[in-house]
C-alpha cells in the first residue's frame, strides 16, 4: 500500500468518525441539560416514544428499486 493511499485512507476514517461522534456528542449534551433541568424525569420517555415514531415513520417511506428486487429474486432461487 502506498504512502498516498494510507494517508487517504486515515483521513476518510477520521472524517467518518468525526461525522458520528460529534452530532451524538452535541445532542447527548444538548438534551443532558435539557433533561436535567426538566421537572419530571419522564421526559426520557416522551422524548424516546417521540423519536421511536419518528423513525418508524420514516423506515415505512424508505423502498426498494425494481432492479433490487430482481436481484433478491435471483439470488434467492440457490439451494
Amino acid at each position: 500500500m502506498t504512502k498516498r493511499l494510507q494517508v487517504f485512507i486515515l483521513f476518510v476514517c477520521i472524517f467518518i468518525n468525526l461525522s458520528v461522534v460529534l452530532p451524538q456528542l452535541f445532542v447527548s449534551l444538548g438534551l443532558g441539560i435539557f433533561i436535567q433541568n426538566a421537572e419530571d424525569k419522564n421526559l426520557i420517555f416522551v422524548i424516546s416514544a417521540v423519536s421511536l415514531a419518528i423513525s418508524a415513520l420514516l423506515w415505512f417511506m424508505v423502498k426498494e428499486s425494481k432492479a433490487v428486487e430482481k436481484s433478491i429474486k435471483v439470488q434467492s432461487s440457490g439451494h
